[in-house]
């Protein structure tokens, strides 16, 4: 598949089951922190990674995604215990957990903290 303009890969996305993001085995890339992750999120997808770290960690917490095993066979097993319900399952926490990267959310807390740290938190 040839590249997909950044103004474009949302709409892409948006047309997918799930988001899946991938490396190969290096250990630097263990604690990779994908963009694609929060595009997911932010198309309510269910993310499916191959990897650890923080998002791994994430997926895991909010139940929201799969983390393959690096073993093909248990990762195809693990691919085929999703069912409808499990589908919906990891769409609605994922739902949950997007609020958290929420622009607004964000610009939010920033500016609490920025507040905070500058003693202006009554200011707003």
């Amino acid at each position: 598949m040839e590249s997909i303009p950044k103004d474009q890969i949302f709409k892409f996305i948006s047309a997918c089951d799930y988001l899946i993001s991938t490396t190969i085995d290096i250990p630097e890339l263990q604690w990779n922190s994908a963009n694609k992750y929060f595009d997911g999120l932010c198309a309510g997808k269910p993310i499916i990674l191959n990897y650890k770290g923080w998002q791994a960690d994430e997926l895991k917490q909010y139940n929201c995604g799969i983390v393959l095993d690096r073993n093909l066979d248990i990762a195809s097993n693990q691919l085929k215990k999703i069912d409808d319900r499990t589908y919906t399952i990891l769409k609605n926490n994922t739902l949950i957990l997007s609020a958290k990267y929420d622009k607004e959310n964000i610009q939010e807390r920033l500016i609490k903290i920025l507040n905070h740290e500058k003693g202006l938190s009554n200011m707003y």
